[in-house]
């Protein structure tokens, strides 16, 4: 196996250690020690890059001799939750081949409301919600209406790692509610209300190299004996390990559940990774409701890889070492690095050059062949199709009292035309009178506007 020059980039921790919310952004630290640990004993050479509040640290990887792999352990930028694909989408203009999921499905993960919106649309099921935006008036008739039929959990609708979840984020009443949705907006902004599944737990991490595997299912088991304590993992129980909340929350790993189950959870777990466009990991988090139907809470495309969290734990009853598992990934990332072009150098503008005023005519005579020349070679018709559009060409072109008449082709606002036989697309490009043109075929694929008398009108 050949040695990798491998960067571990990560967030550098920018809060204070008394802020509620440093622990989280800590954790990082763990596993960057973990990936630079393994990496090094298994003989490659490694670096971190701690991203602080600038893009200076990054600017520098690249001036220096590039890594063939970074390994991209980034959870925000400048402290910016909402970065946290910001990063993935410099490695990728910088042409770096790196670890984890592509930028466009981390900032969709990210949102809950979003991914929930998305699995939706995907067939797939997730708990009813309300997407609350800042600002935004609460729709009391239907929140009072689904808390008729059970708690609800109010969550920040753009955050990770539990922040922002505690026993008073289930709720009962719709004061309660509105108290809680107004501690989370002001804290994070935009709120998700959904409706609370007090069933059983389960985290099911995937990896998603060469295929797509499900890991052997976790569950969080959790202490039921405690009255008025609701079953969810908040922010004491997944940070501080003392507390109270994380002894009632331990997870087991492998989960003691029947075969049916577990094969209808995988199941929808591979989906949710694969419809959300996750990439070399993720982790999907599912409740079971009373009936036994299993529904996705949420999907973490850039979970906690760190010796202490579910992933690492998942990797071992697996069999698998966390070492084979680090460099596994260095060498998919090395591989997309070598499998891509060079970056494109910058577009750089020339100034206009002054010249005569473009002017307008109409159509001439001595404009058929080239204008026929440009439709053969578009490659989008058939000989016989050019054939037809050298006839329109030639009428249009026909001159009346020694002056050209102008084209008039169908407009955008003006509709189909009246032949029966005749394709219309929202393009500049002429149309021609076959319905089935590579032209309309191609106005197809690309979701352009098209219509015929023979054809749906949802085109």
């Amino acid at each position: 196996m050949p040695t990798l020059s491998i960067a571990v980039v990560h967030n550098r921790p920018l809060l204070a250690p008394g802020h509620p919310e440093a622990a989280a952004e800590r954790g990082v630290m763990d596993s960057v020690a973990l990936f630079s640990d393994v990496l090094c004993a298994a003989g490659h050479s490694v670096r971190t890059v701690s991203v602080g509040e600038d893009l200076r640290e990054l600017e520098a990887l690249r001036a220096g001799p590039l890594p063939d792999a970074v390994i991209n352990l980034c959870e925000s930028f400048a402290g910016l939750a909402e970065g946290e694909p910001w990063v993935a989408s410099w490695l990728e203009a910088a042409g770096l081949g790196y670890t984890g999921s592509p930028p466009e499905c981390l900032a969709l993960a990210r949102h809950k409301a979003r991914t929930k919106l998305l699995l939706r649309g995907a067939g797939l099921p997730t708990p009813d919600f309300f997407w609350i935006r800042p600002g935004a008036a609460l729709p009391e008739r239907e929140i009072a209406e689904a808390l008729r039929a059970g708690p609800l959990i109010v969550k920040p609708a753009g955050e990770d790692a539990s922040l922002g979840l505690e026993q008073k984020s289930v709720v009962t009443d719709l004061p309660a509610l509105r108290r809680q949705v107004e501690v989370v907006a002001e804290r994070f902004g935009e709120v998700l209300i959904e409706r609370f599944l007090p069933g059983r737990e389960f985290n099911a991490a995937i990896v998603g190299l060469d295929e797509v595997q499900v890991l052997p299912l976790a569950e969080i088991v959790f202490d039921r004996s405690e009255p008025g304590r609701w079953p969810i993992v908040s922010y004491d129980a997944k940070w501080h390990p003392e507390s109270a909340e994380c002894r009632a929350t331990p997870p087991r790993c492998p989960a003691d559940v029947d075969a049916p189950l577990a094969r209808r959870i995988e199941d929808l777990a591979r989906r949710a990774f694969e419809a959300c466009g996750c990439r070399d990991y993720a982790r999907i988090d599912l409740r079971v409701d009373a009936a036994g139907q299993p529904w996705i809470l949420e999907v973490n495309a850039n979970p906690d890889l760190g010796p202490d969290a579910g992933f690492d734990r998942t990797l071992e009853v697996a069999g698998i070492r966390f070492q084979d598992f680090a460099v596994r990934l260095a060498q998919a990332a090395a591989g997309r690095a070598r499998g891509r072009r060079a970056p494109v150098a910058p577009l750089r503008l020339k100034p206009r050059r002054s010249g005569p005023p473009a002017t307008l005519r109409g159509l001439r005579r001595d404009d058929l062949d080239p204008l026929v020349d440009i439709l053969a070679r578009t490659e989008f018709f058939r000989e016989d199709e050019v054939a037809v559009g050298r006839e329109v060409l030639k009428r249009r072109s026909a001159t009346v009292n020694g002056r050209a008449t102008s084209p008039s082709w169908p407009s955008a606002r003006a509709g189909p035309p009246a032949s029966p036989r005749t394709a219309w697309c929202r393009s500049p490009t002429p149309p021609t009178t076959s319905t089935g043109s590579r032209w309309t075929r191609r106005c197809r694929a690309q979701g352009w506007a098209a219509s015929s008398s023979s054809a749906p009108s949802a085109w």
